[in-house]
């Protein structure tokens, strides 16, 4: 396995990971201002908290696609590790 790559990856996870949990309170924040908006402000809050909503989403998204990436790279490190080890006890 390519040694900075996998850094390069691991990073991009910590990264993700972080966009989502500040989207995540971005979203707590919207709607406390939703729920303590007066009636006349109500119509425009919650459009700010499904807005939110849909930007946590996104994040999340992001997030699991790089996790899922790097599921990959360990799977494919376990396999080639597991096929090298055969290899070696069959020699």
């Amino acid at each position: 396995m390519n040694t900075s790559i996998d850094n390069r990856l691991v990073d991009e996870a910590a990264d993700a990971y972080v966009d989502w949990r500040e989207e995540c309170l971005a979203v707590w924040d919207a709607y406390g201002r939703w729920t303590g908006a007066p009636t006349v402000d109500a119509r425009l809050a919650f459009a700010a908290y499904k807005a939110a909503l849909e930007i946590e989403e996104q994040a999340c998204v992001s997030y699991a696609s790089v996790i899922r990436r790097v599921g990959e790279r360990v799977e494919d490190a376990l396999t080639t590790d597991a096929s090298e080890e055969h290899h070696r006890l069959a020699a």
